[in-house]
């Protein structure tokens, strides 16, 4: 008697994909729901991986398949046979919230199954910050709603790019806000040479920018949008702001115009600009370690003012872009310099550089969320009001805001001082951030990349006094020539000023015999190179 098997799926020998139309017949097809969405493909633009690599679903391999109910989502290089998905976009419970659904049948996967990411099992999970994307059978859970992150603009030919695909809700709470990724950095991400399984991060080292392409190109001369054109006709605005915290006990000054109107940035626009950087008042943290300085001597300013304000530029191919340099110095020259560059595609990232040998500059990046008025009904007319202080008082008002308008609000540094928020857009001052019964004021908009702040922190270097060299040489002149009471001068002031003369003259002696010795062994390499012999060059002196 012969033995039989049956089997669930068809049977793969080996990794050789099958023909497109062999495999469509191979799997079973889930029957799509109606929907009037857009049928795309959806293809890495830029991030951490080869771009030109397209979203799809397959079962033919045993670690594709989670369960019977729900399969890895895999991204695919172009080629022969099965590399493309087609996707349904199926508007959800906001706007630009969406239902991404499979309606592709490859290599034995049924359509119909919605994106979606699990965290139930250790198949699912990439590391503590990201995990792995399935597509799931309907009926077994609710549709996970993706938001879009408009600001790539289209192309001429229907394409769309998006600078980025956030899973807003359904699916695992954990993961909630994480954004759709592609990388090939751990093993398990490799499933094979033309194909890398998908996933999600919280915040990604390099964050991916998808296209939108359409399924089915139409033929027409002005291509129909992909997506549904926003409800507000107002364009709305992304703001970057610099926080710098001056702890040297020097007045620092921008350099360079200090209208926001006239100056210019590389990308973007500025909307506020300091004109000079006072010195904290009694900020003890500047002698201290900056590990454990704002531990031991907190900053007595805590909602501080922002420095510089600005908004980003929108480009139609590497979205939301925003470059820009401001400087503050003293009268030596001496101070900071912070660059920014805020771009999803770019690899540079913004940074400060302290001018001077005993100042030192950090800085730290931050998520801002874009937050927008929209009181409950009866509270728009008495609950929109900006005051110079938290606290209702109309000797106080700075400003209103206009429901009917929404405008967008940019929140302060600092936190919350009860129901009172500190906003720095579109006029700097308190407003009500949420009602006596805890109706909020405020909502954040969703589906939209955050608002960015830089926080950047001038102190002098531990161990170091924050005066400049030269105002301490003639600090120790004046107490050693008697123009201030001889009790002061003592001794050590001298030998203080001997070691740090000492210390800097060792410093340069090294750097020149470094610099000797690469010179040396230039010549020799240009002496014995494949060109032949050169004339060794003269060198009068090093920068």
């Amino acid at each position: 008697q012969a033995n039989v098997m049956f089997l669930s799926q068809p049977l793969r020998i080996s990794k050789k994909a099958l023909p497109c139309d062999e495999a469509s017949e191979a799997g079973a097809r889930d029957e799509p729901p109606k929907s009037g969405g857009a049928t795309v493909r959806i293809r890495l633009q830029s991030g951490d991986h080869d771009p030109g690599w397209y979203l799809d679903a397959q079962r033919c391999f045993r670690t594709d398949q989670r369960d019977a109910d729900s399969t890895f989502v895999s991204a695919h290089r172009p080629g022969e046979g099965c590399w493309a998905g087609d996707w349904c976009l199926e508007p959800a419970s906001r706007e630009d919230w969406f239902h991404i659904r499979l309606v592709s049948t490859h290599l034995s996967q049924s359509s119909g199954w919605y994106l979606d990411v699990a965290r139930d099992r250790q198949s699912d999970l990439r590391c503590e910050s990201s995990g792995y994307v399935i597509v799931r059978k309907p009926g077994s859970s609710s549709p996970a709603e993706w938001a879009v992150d408009r600001g790539g603009g289209s192309t001429e030919s229907g394409e769309m790019i998006v600078s980025g695909l956030r899973l807003m809700a359904g699916g695992h709470q954990e993961v909630t806000g994480w954004y759709l990724s592609l990388s090939r950095r751990l093993p398990s991400d490799d499933r094979t040479a033309d194909s890398t399984f998908v996933s999600v991060s919280r915040q990604p080292d390099v964050p991916a920018v998808w296209m939108l392409e359409p399924a089915a190109p139409d033929s027409k001369d002005t291509p129909a949008p992909l997506l549904p054109t926003p409800a507000a006709s107002k364009q709305v605005q992304r703001f970057y702001q610099v926080v710098v915290r001056n702890l040297t006990g020097r007045h620092l000054h921008l350099q360079g115009c200090k209208m926001p109107t006239i100056r210019k940035a590389v990308s973007g626009r500025f909307v506020q600009l300091a004109a000079e950087l006072p010195p904290v008042a009694g900020s003890q943290a500047a002698a201290l370690p900056r590990t454990v300085g704002p531990a031991l001597a907190p900053d007595p300013e805590s909602h501080p003012s922002p420095t510089v304000q600005a908004t980003f530029s929108s480009h139609a191919s590497l979205g939301d872009l925003l470059e820009f340099s401001v400087s503050f110095l003293d009268g030596r020259g001496e101070g900071v310099t912070v660059r920014v560059n805020a771009n999803a595609v770019s690899s540079m990232r913004s940074c400060a550089q302290a001018h001077g040998q005993e100042l030192e500059a950090v800085s730290a990046v931050e998520e801002v969320p874009r937050l927008v008025a929209r009181p409950p009904q009866g509270y728009a007319e008495t609950a929109l009001g900006i005051y110079a202080k938290p606290g209702r008082c109309g000797a106080l008002q700075v400003g209103e805001l206009k429901p009917e308008d929404e405008n967008e609000i940019v929140a302060g540094v600092g936190p919350r001082d009860g129901r009172w928020l500190k906003i720095s857009y579109p006029t700097e001052g308190w407003i009500q951030a949420e009602t006596r019964d805890g109706r909020p004021l405020l909502q954040e908009l969703q589906g939209t990349r955050p608002n960015l702040r830089q926080v950047v922190t001038l102190r002098p270097v531990h161990g170091r006094p924050g005066q400049p060299l030269s105002a301490r040489v003639l600090c120790v002149a004046e107490k050693a020539s008697g123009s201030r009471p001889p009790s002061v001068a003592t001794p050590r002031d001298f030998i203080v000023l001997d070691e740090t003369r000492s210390a800097e003259k060792a410093y340069s002696s090294v750097r020149a015999a470094e610099a000797s010795r690469l010179l040396r062994e230039r010549a020799r390499l240009e002496g014995s190179g494949l060109r032949g012999c050169r004339p060794r060059q003269s060198v009068l002196g090093v920068f």
